[in-house]
């Protein structure tokens, strides 16, 4: 059985209809998760870093969710990949 410390810390990124050309009654992400705007990727590594220090983790994971991360723009995304590297070294 693990411990707390020993399991993977996850860093929720919202996305909220980033990549999804529909704005569906039923999938209405910024209700569901009260988040308005998207974490853009010039933001990411100060909210990763803000939200690293919550926790009590020895491996932490970044985790995008809401939209379509690869129906997102290929430079989008590959800010926000860029940024994941960087927090990864």
């Amino acid at each position: 059985m693990r411990s707390g410390k020993d399991k993977i810390g996850i860093i929720p990124v919202f996305v909220s209809h980033m990549g999804c050309p529909n704005d569906c009654a039923f999938c209405n992400q910024r209700k569901i998760t009260g988040i308005q705007d998207a974490i853009l990727p010039d933001a990411l590594y100060d909210y990763a870093m803000a939200y690293q220090k919550t926790m009590k983790r020895d491996q932490i994971e970044l985790a995008f969710f809401g939209g379509s991360f690869t129906g997102i723009e290929v430079e989008t995304q590959k800010a926000y990949l860029s940024v994941a590297q960087k927090l990864k070294s």
